[in-house]
């Protein structure tokens, strides 16, 4: 078939002299911009920064999110119309020598960093915890983090946590979203529907799709855990997103064809 034009030429959105990986981003419909953020390679340190666009591509200001010794990963952002400002979360290696790895987080107000707002703790927990995603929850104004704990002695799993938008700081403790005794539950998406004030989180095994439903407030809703593909060949991958206005979720994934060529 033939390809639909572009509705506008490539951005730079960073050009720094290092590898820059793992790109996130999220829309401010109050000032009409995005706030892309990324993961920075440096030679012995890892790192995230963030990059302001405008709706007509232009740069407008770029800065770090988090930066210092130890490796900053996996960025995800959501932004919160109401206090007008962003939450950007990443896998944080504690340690410093990749056997114990954290989600934290840091409120960004729209047009950058504030000193008086620092980076915080999401999840501590001595086991790994890798790719953290987060969306924003309007009903309760509040933001939903979720990861893939990586634990060494049960199948890995799907875990959470709530954020206050307002006071941005956790809102409860964090908790198991998706697990199962034998099989493993790993790289999760979410996305917020207000139709129903519920969140839908996707995770795959390694071989389907699955997803869960969460209302609002974090409490697991429908029966918990259900499929949402399971073809012969692996399905991995996914990622969500949702139509308020239509009350549905569309998810997309990889999936393996004939155990030749992902489609």
């Amino acid at each position: 078939p033939t390809a639909e034009p572009a509705l506008g030429s490539e951005i730079v959105v960073s050009a720094l002299d290092n590898q820059q990986l793992r790109p996130a981003v999220a829309y401010n419909r109050k000032h009409r911009e995005y706030l892309v953020v990324w993961q920075n390679n440096w030679p012995g340190n890892r790192d995230v920064y963030g990059q302001r666009i405008g709706e007509d591509g232009k740069l407008r200001s770029w800065f770090a999110i988090s930066a210092g010794p130890n490796d900053r990963v996996q960025p995800s952002v959501a932004y919160d119309p109401v206090n007008d400002r962003y939450l950007v979360t990443w896998a944080y290696d504690i340690s410093g020598n990749n056997t114990n790895w954290d989600v934290r987080g840091r409120i960004i107000p729209w047009d950058g960093p504030s000193p008086a707002l620092t980076e915080f703790v999401i999840c501590d927990w001595s086991t790994t915890q890798w790719n953290p995603e987060v969306t924003y929850g309007r009903a309760q104004e509040e933001f939903l983090v979720v990861w893939w704990t990586d634990h060494p002695s049960v199948p890995d799993y799907v875990s959470g946590r709530r954020i206050n938008a307002s006071a941005g700081a956790p809102a409860d403790k964090a908790f198991a979203i998706a697990y199962h005794a034998s099989q493993q539950r790993v790289l999760p998406d979410v996305a917020y529907n207000l139709s129903r004030n519920e969140y839908l989180v996707t995770y795959h095994d390694g071989l389907d799709i699955w997803g869960t439903r969460l209302q609002g407030n974090g409490n697991i809703l429908g029966g918990g855990e259900f499929g949402i593909a399971g073809w012969p060949d692996a399905e991995i991958n996914p990622t969500v997103a949702s139509c308020d206005q239509a009350d549905q979720y569309l998810v997309v994934w990889q999936s393996l064809q004939a155990g030749t060529q992902y489609d």
